[in-house]
């Protein structure tokens, strides 16, 4: 990865010149494809990037004092510099193939999207049982509707935000056959809304952790 390249056009350049592009894609479905991907890759980087505070306190817990403004910036760099590796590694760089001496079919889209699937879903079964997988866009799957349903009848008065990340918190200790709150008046939703309060907060987003009516 190179600083003049945004992670878009990294996006766009090997799966143009690396993984190859399928065939059936008319050169506008080709544009969506890519900026698809583009966008979806940024979203897992910064989902994945964690927040101002935390990384202060690390540095704290570390060195006994808190960095100043410039150490303060290197730390958001880098730590924004490693997801963005981390992600582009695992979404985009392991899907180039292996030198072949035979030409191999360039792949559908179907099957592409199957194989980031079958990608997917090995790296989530093994993160199953760690307990702050939520928190992680690599290691957690996407909400199904009955979770989505769950949260908002759970939380109906709450900012979006909140309630993305509490879809995934459910999602995943239901995927890990862990309690999760049946209703609104169920004694879990207590600890489930604590811990999305907290972690709105690690991420910089506070009036989202906020309960207001």
């Amino acid at each position: 990865m190179t600083t003049a390249e945004s992670v878009k056009q990294i996006v766009a350049r090997v799966w143009r010149t690396e993984i190859g592009l399928p065939d059936n894609l008319t050169p506008t479905e080709q544009e969506q494809f890519l900026d698809r991907e583009g966008e979806r890759i940024e979203n897992l980087i910064e989902e994945l990037v964690p927040g101002q505070g935390p990384l202060v306190e690390d540095y704290r817990a570390t060195h006994g004092t808190a960095p100043d403004y410039l150490t303060t910036v290197q730390l958001i760099t880098m730590a924004r510099h490693q997801a963005t590796e981390q992600v582009l590694t695992a979404e985009l760089y392991e899907q180039i193939p292996e030198p072949s001496p035979e030409f191999e079919p360039t792949q559908t889209l179907e099957e592409l999207e199957e194989t980031e699937q079958q990608i997917a879903a090995a790296r989530i079964e093994q993160a199953r049982g760690d307990r702050d997988r939520w928190r992680r866009a690599l290691d957690r799957s996407e909400p199904t509707p009955e979770v989505e349903a769950l949260v908002s009848q759970l939380w109906p008065h709450r900012t979006a935000w909140f309630r993305v990340a509490a879809q995934y918190l459910i999602q995943a200790r239901s995927e890990d056959n862990e309690p999760i709150p049946a209703g609104p008046q169920d004694q879990l939703v207590a600890e489930f809304t604590s811990q999305v309060e907290q972690e709105l907060q690690a991420k910089g987003r506070v009036r989202d952790a906020e309960h207001r009516q």
